[in-house]
């Protein structure tokens, strides 16, 4: 479904251990095959949402800077734009786990605070004092690469 071998690899873990947590396993269902297809097509389906969810995201983020130069060609804006999400992307990975987990939750799989908080059993204000947090650390590390919000 447009996955790579790698993020395919990842799906059939996530699907397999959808199995293992049903009573008896995969071959107690009535029609093994149809559920095992429908699951994996199910858990592709997903990685593409949350894929267009983080691009959306970070075309949001990155979207104020890209209104005030309205001087450069639309060429150059869509490849500044593409090395700014680039580099959202770094900074994220290099964001500690205990602030990472929230932000992806809250801001890329649309998650309340409170919903994030009972995911991660986390109280909701925890949560919310670790996104800002992490939206302050992520500001210091685009600021350093050069990118204003």
């Amino acid at each position: 479904m447009g996955l790579n071998s790698t993020d395919a690899d990842d799906i059939l873990q996530d699907v397999w251990m959808t199995g293992s947590r049903l009573p008896g396993g995969i071959g107690a269902l009535e029609k093994p095959k149809q559920w095992l297809v429908r699951v994996t097509m199910n858990c592709c389906l997903q990685e593409h949402r949350r894929r267009r969810r983080f691009h959306r995201a970070a075309t949001e983020i990155m979207h104020s800077r890209h209104d005030r130069s309205s001087d450069v060609s639309p060429v150059e804006s869509s490849l500044v734009r593409a090395e700014e999400i680039e580099k959202l992307r770094l900074a994220l990975r290099e964001m500690d786990d205990a602030l990472l987990q929230p932000v992806v939750l809250r801001y890329f799989c649309d998650m309340t605070s409170t919903q994030v908080g009972e995911t991660l059993g986390l109280n909701a204000a925890t949560v919310r004092s670790r996104l800002v947090k992490a939206r302050r650390t992520l500001a210091a590390q685009l600021a350093r690469e050069g990118i204003e919000l």
